[in-house]
């Protein structure tokens, strides 16, 4: 066991070596602990705040921007909590993380991963508010937004310049891309920004060092959302390995709060960005101080109902209870 631990920490470090930041780090965890230092007691009090980014559709699938607080009810492990802020805002500013598959496997599709991703970037990055990055990933990741100072830029250009660097071969290493873009990038982003990974590929990891529980808690100790848009029904064939895919994808997802698209023509990947870029527009952020105050670095099982159950709320499913990651 000791022997498995110790390869364990030696994948780890070796990861977080791939891609340098030079930004200094920031504590923004899925749960933010705020001191008070009061002048008599000189003591400080830790109070936790978990804060919920929600997308609100109707039963057809229309996003719903005009609810207030009262609409929403909020469980943590299936105790009713008290909303403490609501904010419902269209201007939020952007983190982004794009993770373009570059393997073998999805060599037919990369031009249109490309002019997709382009696309996006003119459209939803906003100069001076936003930030993004381009990763690209097959047998090992690489940060192709690398002419930055750590790896972020507000600037279209740059990063359509960044998705003309994609070349499709070798294998696919999605977990270790996700790893390596929350733990290592988006950890060190202010917590006031909507953190994002999107995901474009197979999801059929064949090359990756870590696990996708490692790459999934990643995401979630940093309050990342991930979306993603598969590559598997872009094609006819249907295999064993797109199924596992497909499902890797939607677990990402789900426990993040995000949302999968799976195209079926793969020139509609614009219009999937496109929905993605909408979407990240138009959320309420729920915030609450739990009923369980302890950080014990548990994790805590989050659910948002609505009062009205025409409509259906999405959020990530849960959260760590500690300080730091």
């Amino acid at each position: 066991m000791r022997i498995q631990g110790l390869l364990s920490l030696v994948i780890v470090a070796s990861l977080v070596g791939v891609l340098h930041s030079q930004s200094p780090p920031v504590t923004a965890p899925s749960v933010t602990a705020s001191g008070e230092r009061q002048n008599r007691g000189q003591f400080d009090v830790n109070v936790l705040t978990v804060p919920l980014m929600v997308s609100v559709t109707d039963n057809k699938s229309k996003t719903i921007t005009n609810l207030t607080k009262d609409d929403f009810r909020i469980y943590e492990d299936g105790r009713l909590q008290v909303i403490k802020n609501f904010v419902h805002s269209n201007d939020l500013p952007l983190s982004i993380a794009l993770l373009v598959d570059s393997s073998g496997s999805v060599i037919d599709k990369v031009k249109f991963e490309r002019d997709a991703a382009t696309d996006f970037f003119f459209n939803t990055v906003k100069r001076k508010k936003d930030r993004a990055m381009v990763i690209g990933f097959d047998s090992t990741v690489s940060l192709l937004t690398d002419n930055t100072p750590d790896g972020f830029t507000d600037e279209p250009e740059r990063l359509a310049d960044a998705v003309r660097k994609i070349k499709a071969g070798g294998g696919t290493s999605v977990f270790d891309a996700v790893y390596i873009a929350a733990h290592q990038k988006l950890a060190h982003e202010a917590g006031d920004r909507r953190k994002l990974i999107i995901l474009i590929s197979d999801g059929d990891d064949t090359a990756s060092r870590l696990t996708l529980k490692e790459a999934l808690e990643s995401a979630q100790r940093n309050n990342i959302t991930i979306y993603a848009i598969s590559t598997n029904k872009t094609s006819d064939t249907k295999s064993r390995d797109k199924v596992r895919g497909d499902e890797i994808i939607q677990e990402l997802v789900d426990e993040t709060g995000g949302k999968a698209y799976f195209p079926l023509k793969i020139d509609d990947l614009a219009v999937d960005f496109q929905k993605i870029g909408e979407e990240l527009r138009t959320q309420y952020i729920v915030s609450y101080d739990p009923t369980n105050q302890s950080l014990d670095g548990s994790y805590r099982k989050v659910r948002v109902e609505m009062v009205d159950n025409k409509h259906k709320a999405r959020t990530r499913n849960g959260y760590f209870a500690s300080k730091g990651n």
